[in-house]
């Protein structure tokens, strides 16, 4: 039976001196985050931070077009 796990191991930098570059193995959790049941929030953040970064992005755009419609008066 194959068993799948999340969790993956890679090299990680952590430093160097003047003879060697030192590394760390690190395991990082690389599952998806899922909704939680519990009550409150169910959303697992990523749509926020999208729509978050959606929002940024469009008031930044009006910014500069109010610019420019200030500097053609």
């Amino acid at each position: 039976m194959l068993q799948y796990s999340c969790n993956r191991t890679v090299c990680d930098y952590s430093g160097y001196t003047s003879s060697n570059i030192s590394t760390v193995l690190v395991t990082q959790n690389a599952c998806a985050v899922t909704p939680s049941s519990g009550g409150g929030d169910s959303d697992s953040g990523a749509s926020r931070s999208i729509l978050n970064g959606w929002v940024w992005n469009k008031l930044l755009v009006l910014i500069h077009f109010l610019l420019f419609f200030v500097y053609l008066l």
